[in-house]
């Protein structure tokens, strides 16, 4: 099941919304409860050297439903199909990256990352949250990435919601 939602770097706004429920075996669903319409970061001084760009909101989060078995597990995947591109085509590859609690920074491309998992407990819904420098975040080089100053760059991250099956021993 996916969930896919435009996001942009700046102050666009573009909306989706939607209901993606999967039913599983051994009874219950998985869903993405809610994932917000927009992820945005942080403006930035362009200057010659690698930079990390946090999310304007560092609290930006998003909920999964699970009404299966308790000890049953999930990940969060995200991919994109291209990279934030400016209304003159220029592309930043590479920039989106995912950082987990390991700290080493995981390029989101076409191929799949998974960004969060989890396992399922007493509660029905589960938050899903980063800290502030950890997450979906920007890195690059500005210059080299040949950045151009007061341009939104925009993309779509799809965010996919995978029951992880785990055989019993």
């Amino acid at each position: 099941m996916t969930w896919k939602a435009p996001h942009g770097i700046g102050n666009q706004i573009q909306l989706f919304s939607g209901t993606v429920t999967q039913n599983v075996l051994g009874g219950g669903e998985l869903w993405f409860e809610r994932v917000p319409d927009d992820l945005n970061f942080k403006t930035t001084t362009i200057r010659d050297n690698l930079v990390t760009i946090s999310r304007q909101n560092p609290n930006w989060s998003m909920s999964i439903g699970d009404t299966r078995e308790i000890g049953s597990t999930w990940s969060v995947i995200a991919s994109i199909d291209a990279p934030p591109t400016s209304a003159n085509d220029h592309a930043l590859e590479g920039a989106i990256v995912f950082k987990g609690e390991d700290g080493v920074p995981k390029p989101i491309s076409d191929r799949e990352t998974e960004v969060f998992s989890g396992t399922k407990g007493d509660a029905v819904t589960t938050n899903v949250s980063w800290e502030a420098d950890e997450g979906i975040l920007l890195q690059m080089n500005p210059i080299s990435a040949g950045v151009e100053a007061n341009s939104a760059y925009t993309t779509t991250i799809t965010w996919t919601l995978v029951d992880v099956w785990e055989p019993e021993l």
